[in-house]
């Protein structure tokens, strides 16, 4: 399961030379969540089905490289969870994300609860984790303050787990730099993206 520095390492390509530079990755608006989709802006709204496939012009500009070769689905489709958390101590770490929450330390991104458990209080700690692009990329603890006009919602009490990306119906709010708060729980328009780690010792 990605875990939030792996997005954000994936968001930042997305803004290099490797990626769609200043251009921002087009939303995912199919309503049936379908993978490699577009429509026909970077903030479409919801499309019944596929519109732009992902191998046309404007379905590439979907991808993080803005060519077939990129990552689809960072803005839009389903919203995804993170292998990351805000360590308050609140049941819903267990309830939800056991599996996550007992992972190795290398498999998931930790960050401290604020002093009080309030969303300003624990955005204000996440400026200790770095790679993330969140704390990097954002100037607000909730509503829109990240990059490009995306979500930026501090997981907080009994959300305490975070979600990226947005879903197909977010339009302009959505996008590789948004963040959520969320419980954990299973919901029908919510996913999350496994992650292969090759390499000696992983």
């Amino acid at each position: 399961m990605m875990k939030n520095t792996e997005w954000g390492a994936i968001a930042y390509l997305s803004k290099s030379i490797y990626g769609q530079g200043s251009n921002e990755v087009w939303i995912n608006p199919a309503d049936n969540f379908t993978t490699g989709c577009a429509g026909d802006s970077f903030n479409s709204s919801p499309t019944s089905g596929c519109l732009r496939k992902y191998n046309t012009p404007n379905g590439q500009k979907a991808s993080t490289t803005g060519n077939i070769y990129g990552v689809y689905d960072m803005s839009g489709g389903a919203c995804e969870y993170t292998a990351s958390y805000i360590n308050n101590g609140h049941n819903n770490l267990t309830e939800h994300g056991k599996s996550a929450f007992s992972s190795h330390i290398k498999y998931i991104d930790i960050y401290k609860a604020g002093s009080v458990d309030s969303d300003k209080n624990n955005y204000n700690s996440t400026i200790y984790n770095k790679g993330d692009a969140i704390y990097e990329t954002s100037n607000d603890h909730i509503g829109i303050g990240s990059w490009y006009s995306d979500f930026s919602f501090t997981p907080k009490q009994e959300r305490p787990w975070f979600r990226r990306g947005g879903d197909y119906t977010n339009g302009n709010a959505a996008g590789v730099f948004a963040f959520y708060d969320e419980s954990g729980a299973a919901i029908s328009y919510f996913g999350f993206r496994p992650t292969l780690f090759v390499g000696p010792e992983l």
